[in-house]
């Protein structure tokens, strides 16, 4: 997700299917990226998979 034009948030969840899943609820992850030096070209990523 684009905050702003230097700071994107990210998200993701992993959900547990092996026999380990009675042990472990899965997991979660997020990342905040902040760009220091602005980009005088701006691209928009629709989907993160493909770029």
């Amino acid at each position: 997700m684009q905050l702003s034009e230097r700071m994107m948030l990210g998200f993701a969840y992993d959900i547990t299917v092996s026999d380990i899943r009675a042990i472990d609820n899965g997991s979660l992850e997020m990342i905040l990226s902040y760009n220091f030096i602005a980009r005088k070209i701006k691209t928009i990523i629709v989907n993160p998979r493909y770029f």
